[in-house]
């Protein structure tokens, strides 16, 4: 009797650990993601959910470990060129031209995938198929968020990133994102959604990420210089044993030009977090897939 050999994931991060701006966001992660498979990122702004999908683009490297997709390391170079190609990312920046008509709009995305005929009925699913012909300059926010994700729906590529699919969305159109994500998985397409928002997702793998770490300006006490060391892992004495600094009067000081009035919180470097923020803690093998 053979034994069915259990097939690799699609996506795998082995052992992934990512920095951002000297503050640890993953530490030695591993999940494994595989056709029809989802993954939703949730933390609050500022935690590094777009610099998890930017890693998982391939734009950047991580910090140790490798992610692998069909068993080959996306920053290869020769991988890259054909991982890319799997990837529709909706991102923040809309990308839409105003002078253009809603259905162009669609359209222009479909005609580079060398494809036709998804664009109207992609509209029309995310109910806008009356404005089809209309300029995109008309649409308000929620409409041209839809207008982003017919365009998602069009292209057709196996693997969505999602960041922040939900935002200016009513009602309604955080259900029509929930459908199309589910249809989507249905055929076999995965989706990694990185949100601050509830979206229904069925089955979905979650990875919270821990909030950025910053000082409040309520913590730093007059007369002081304070280093944030602690981003390279220094050890500073207390605040108590730290000496004061010298404060000149104020008829010894120079007149100063007219300013801005700038808000006085201040922001430090924040400190690394050691957060293992793991799914599916199962560790893919190295088998490579030929491409």
């Amino acid at each position: 009797m053979s034994l069915r050999r259990r097939p690799l994931p699609r996506l795998l991060l082995n052992n992934v650990s990512c920095m951002r701006n000297a503050q640890q966001i993953l530490r030695h992660t591993n999940i494994s993601i595989h056709d029809g498979g989802a993954l939703v990122l949730t933390g609050a702004n500022g935690s590094g959910k777009s610099t998890f999908l930017h890693m998982l683009a391939g734009f950047s490297k991580p910090s140790s470990g490798e992610i692998l997709w069909d068993g080959h390391d996306i920053t290869e170079s020769g991988v890259f060129h054909q991982y890319k190609l799997q990837l529709n990312w909706l991102s923040l920046k809309e990308a839409i031209k105003s002078n253009f008509t809603v259905l162009d709009n669609v359209q222009w995305f479909e005609v580079l995938e060398y494809k036709q005929g998804k664009s109207l009925p992609a509209l029309e699913f995310m109910g806008l198929g009356r404005l089809a012909n209309e300029k995109a300059r008309m649409l308000s926010m929620g409409q041209r968020k839809r207008l982003q994700l017919a365009r998602v729906m069009a292209m057709d590529r196996p693997i969505w990133l999602l960041d922040e699919p939900s935002v200016a969305l009513d009602d309604e159109g955080v259900k029509l994102l929930e459908q199309m994500i589910a249809d989507h998985r249905s055929q076999g397409g995965i989706v990694i959604v990185a949100t601050h928002l509830p979206i229904q997702i069925q089955d979905a793998m979650i990875l919270r990420l821990p909030p950025s770490l910053v000082w409040s300006s309520s913590e730093l006490k007059p007369g002081l210089v304070v280093v944030a060391a602690q981003a390279f892992r220094l050890c500073l004495p207390s605040v108590a044993s730290l000496p004061l600094l010298p404060s000149p009067s104020v008829a010894s000081l120079p007149p100063l030009p007219s300013l801005r009035r700038q808000s006085s919180a201040s922001a430090f470097p924040p400190s690394p977090a050691s957060i293992d923020c793991s799914g599916d803690q199962q560790e893919g093998g190295k088998e490579r897939r030929p491409l």
